[in-house]
């Protein structure tokens, strides 16, 4: 009896993607969606997804691929799914590589080559930037995921880093693939930026998280204002987290409160308005595994003021808007300068062209390549 050869179906886990997709989230999204619309890939795709976000990957699917909608009703339910539901979906399916995009992986079948995607080490650096539970629980079962994988991807080689650090056994099987930033729509760039708009404002994008840093900016901003006369506001704009309460307790503090704005889950699009109108942008943030924001801002060709961490240091070429510190002080008076001349200490933004979600999609694909030359794919599997 004959039996055809089929391409082999991979599962992609969109899980965890929240119904505002940003950071992380963003990545699940946009890699899904950029896998499913390459015409050459030698693959299915079968797509797992909350009920409700079907929508967003059924315009995309191919012959062969196909949607695997499993509901999800909370935070309990969904570490319950992952240890117990998916490996009897993944059979169901008939999936012969399954990627894990967020942390959480399930104990796969024997034999299935499993691909697990590490934003961050975050939980380990700085632990108490993390809700007590989350941070218990991802420090006792990351180690697990990590066993259980059969290919890592990081998505920085400070990711990467990170990892053969702390997890010196499974440094050999992480790859590095880096996110795209492309994925901005085009939007006209006016001649002098902010033209009409008065007071000028600079911008921060960032999660409000302990880790991102904020209070900090409020500090910076007090200083261009009491001591240097920047007639500049300051807008904070990002999605809710574990510490928007103290971002928002500083503010109410500061002598300066009135100009300062804290715009909390904006839509993609009063972003990337805010993106062109700014006349900076700054992040202090302390650990990045990418950091979509700064370099969404130089896509804009916004100006940048950065803490340095690691990810930045990888990702972005030398300039003296790029601080190696957390001195308030200095920061303002290299903002003041830089804005007194025009912003000319600026990197080059062509840094960032090379940074396609094609790019992704394209080495993503090579991991899995990778995996399926580990083993013999069933040639009989419909």
């Amino acid at each position: 009896m004959n039996s055809q050869r089929v391409q082999p179906r991979v599962g992609l886990d969109c899980l965890a993607l929240p119904n505002r997709p940003t950071g992380a989230g963003l990545y699940i999204s946009l890699l899904a969606q950029s896998l499913l619309a390459r015409t050459d890939r030698p693959f299915r795709l079968a797509v797992f997804c909350k009920p409700g976000h079907t929508h967003r990957f059924s315009q995309w699917l191919q012959p062969g691929d196909r949607l695997c909608p499993v509901p999800v009703l909370n935070r309990a339910h969904l570490l319950f799914t992952y240890e117990f539901l998916l490996p009897m979906l993944l059979v169901r399916h008939n999936i012969q590589l399954f990627h894990a995009t967020h942390y959480l992986a399930p104990p796969v079948p024997p034999g299935m080559p499993l691909v697990l995607t590490v934003h961050d080490l975050g939980i380990f650096l700085y632990p108490e930037n993390y809700p007590l539970a989350k941070r218990l629980y991802l420090r006792a079962r990351l180690p697990v995921f990590l066993q259980r994988a059969t290919s890592i991807v990081a998505i920085s080689r400070t990711t990467a880093g990170h990892l053969a650090e702390r997890f010196p056994r499974q440094a050999a099987r992480v790859r590095v693939v880096y996110h795209g930033t492309d994925h901005l729509p085009e939007k006209k760039i006016p001649a002098q930026r902010n033209a009409g708009k008065e007071p000028p404002f600079l911008l921060s994008v960032n999660a409000f998280e302990p880790r991102k840093n904020i209070p900090f900016l409020i500090q910076v901003f007090e200083r261009l204002r009491l001591r240097y006369r920047m007639p500049h506001r300051l807008v904070l704009a990002g999605y809710a987290a574990n510490g928007l309460a103290e971002v928002e307790a500083c503010r109410k503090r500061s002598p300066l409160a009135d100009d300062i704005q804290i715009l909390v889950n904006p839509e993609r699009e009063r972003l990337l308005t805010l993106y062109h109108q700014a006349d900076a942008f700054l992040s202090a943030s302390r650990l990045e595994g990418f950091g979509f924001t700064p370099l969404e801002a130089v896509r804009c060709r916004l100006p940048v003021f950065l803490y340095a961490n690691p990810a930045v240091r990888e990702l972005f070429p030398p300039s003296p808007a790029l601080f190696p510190h957390l001195d308030a002080d200095r920061w303002a008076e290299q903002i003041f300068r830089d804005w007194l001349n025009g912003f000319s200490h600026q990197p080059d933004p062509s840094f960032v062209q090379p940074l396609t979600w094609q790019r992704c999609a394209r080495e993503t694909m090579q991991v899995y390549q990778q995996c399926f030359s580990l083993q013999e794919v069933p040639a009989h599997v419909a």
